[in-house]
């Protein structure tokens, strides 16, 4: 009704103004609509001109090829909008574990229609003080004491992160720690692991850098050896296609990949009350795994795991295509502070350890474990030398013992659980009791069956998964199994006849009797089984029959909300 005049192109620019700056819904906040134009095999200003009004892109197309590249651009452009955020971490009080400390890490991505997506983790504070009139109790505050959030539930534009040096807001690619990463020519630490007998990373046979001949060019996927040392300087971080545009290459470019699902973990050395030690653990989908200084945002590490080197120049294109996966798992931490003291000291006589484990979620089948326990006390919040990390062990389905594992998305759980005690070692020493001891462990599901991506029909919905049906628990050291669950005729410790569904989820716990150890599990499987499992107290890694491994362990499907009777019909849906 405002548009004046009539005939072509009256009203064009003044609908696609309206679309633009008001709101097109009843929801609450703004809800608008953005334009885009092609023009093909024309140029014309009325389009361009709509675009402008609509706060969208003007294209020109001359055939089929630049117009399928003028789409992908416009689509690029709308993928880029970053307002795609995994779940925030919070850090405990290594001090006063009752309580979480006030920093909250936003780990966030933006899509694209590229293989490789663009990452960052940005750091807030929560207000907690509830007499404090500057600020709601519980609202996210930027370094500058502002509100960071908008009542859309986004990161602001005008935030302002810690760890960075202007206003980054929800702009990936700005500030907070991917703008804290070392120069790739000077000081940056990149490791992966050669295969030598040497486990520490940080040696110089694990470290990626040109001069490292363990890290060869088949590794790498290289076709020479000119494309090894281009690919080793690109995953070290520098700009050698000039992704920016502005002519130089002999600069860094932007280093942080998406963490897609890989929720940061917050991981306490000690320090003080007023001046913790924290670093931040988080994978992500270059096939990194990173620690960050939770103080200066500085990377200390990144470890590309080397299932991974030879997709770092598939990376480095960056073609169109379906996103890449690498580290796409959520780190879980045991923590071994033999004082309970709060600080990690590694000499004697506290001996304490720091343990890291991570699966690859949609990158693959395995499940690392690491060593970051600091080579010294460490007694400097802004230290990023104190950690070197050590692989332990690597387990996947080709693995003795673990050929159930799918994809290994469901997170390894730290816990207590109860088993069979050597007599000689048990309080009361009775040979006819049935002593048990508590035993930190690993507990997981065996992951996701791949073929339920496509192809879901419901013949694939009602026959058993290939892979994934099963729950393991394992040594956090040795990664040796110590119990698993599985489907009939598996030769798992407990078999279960319904456990025929593969089992993504993290799974749930419970210490039913108040006795400081895990003795029951909860978990869902991919059709809607749900599991309960009772732990037993006499569970024995090295009996010599299922029943003594087994221990007493018992479990059955408590709930079922995809179908009845335990089994998928043909026709259930």
């Amino acid at each position: 009704s405002s548009c004046s005049g009539s005939g072509d192109e009256a009203c064009g620019v003044t609908l696609a103004t309206f679309l633009n700056t008001q709101d097109q819904s009843g929801w609450s906040d703004r809800q608008s609509i953005t334009t885009h134009t092609i023009g093909y095999q024309i140029s014309n200003t009325f389009l361009n001109d709509v675009a402008n009004a609509g706060g969208g892109l003007y294209k020109t197309a001359t055939d089929a090829s630049t117009l399928v590249d003028a789409f992908k651009g416009i689509l690029n452009e709308v993928l880029k909008s970053p307002t795609s955020f995994v779940s925030p971490s919070l850090s405990v009080n290594a001090f006063n574990k009752l309580f979480n400390r006030d920093e909250v890490y936003f780990s966030l991505f933006s899509p694209q229609l590229t293989q490789a997506w663009p990452g960052n983790v940005k750091k807030f504070v929560l207000c907690n003080d509830s007499s404090n009139t500057s600020c709601k109790f519980g609202e996210v505050l930027d370094s500058l004491g502002n509100p960071a959030i908008g009542s859309d539930a986004k990161i602001k534009t005008t935030a302002r992160s810690f760890w960075s040096s202007v206003p980054d807001g929800p702009t990936v690619t700005l500030g907070a720690a991917g703008s804290q990463i070392p120069t790739y020519n000077v000081t940056r630490r990149v490791y992966t692991y050669t295969g030598t007998a040497t486990k520490d990373l940080s040696q110089a046979v694990n470290q990626v850098t040109d001069s490292n001949t363990n890290l060869t060019q088949a590794m790498l996927g290289a076709s020479s050896s000119t494309e090894r040392t281009d690919i080793i300087n690109w995953m070290r971080g520098q700009d050698l296609d000039d992704e920016n545009s502005n002519g130089v290459t002999a600069e860094d470019r932007w280093r942080f990949a998406d963490a897609l699902h890989s929720r940061p973990a917050t991981i306490s050395y000690g320090g003080t009350t007023a001046d913790p030690i924290i670093k931040l653990v988080v994978g992500t989908n270059d096939g990194g795994l990173r620690m960050t200084n939770a103080t200066t945002g500085e990377e200390e590490w990144i470890v590309y795991l080397p299932e991974f080197l030879g997709i770092q120049n598939g990376l480095r294109v960056n073609a169109n295509g379906s996103h890449a996966y690498g580290v796409d798992g959520t780190p879980s931490v045991l923590t071994i502070d033999n004082n309970n003291d709060g600080i990690i000291d590694p000499d004697p006589p506290e001996n304490d350890r720091m343990y890291l484990y991570i699966g690859m979620r949609r990158g693959g089948s395995a499940i690392y474990a690491f060593d970051i326990t600091p080579t010294t006390k460490l007694t400097s919040s802004s230290t990023v030398t104190g950690v070197h990390p050590k692989l332990m062990w690597r387990i996947d389905n080709t693995t003795t013992g673990f050929g159930a594992l799918g994809q290994t998305w469901s997170q390894p759980l730290v816990a207590d659980i109860r088993v069979k005690c050597d007599i000689a070692a048990c309080d009361d020493g009775v040979p006819s009791t049935k002593d048990s001891k508590i035993k930190t462990v690993l507990i997981f599901g065996a992951g996701y069956d791949t073929r339920l991506d496509t192809n879901i029909d419901n013949s694939t919905w009602a026959s058993a998964d290939g892979m994934g049906n099963a729950i393991f628990i394992v040594d956090p050291i040795t990664g040796a199994r110590i119990w698993w669950a599985g489907a009939s005729g598996s030769g798992a410790d407990l078999e279960l006849a319904n456990m025929k569904y593969a089992i993504p989820s993290d799974i749930a716990t419970l210490d039913s009797d108040a006795d400081g150890a895990v003795d029951r599990l909860y978990v869902g499987d991919t059709r809607g089984q749900l599991w309960r499992i009772d732990l037993g107290d006499q569970i024995d890694p090295a009996g010599s029959s299922v029943t003594a491994r087994n221990g007493g362990s018992s479990g059955y499907v408590f709930a079922d909300v995809g179908c009845t009777g335990g089994s998928r019909a043909t026709d259930c849906s």
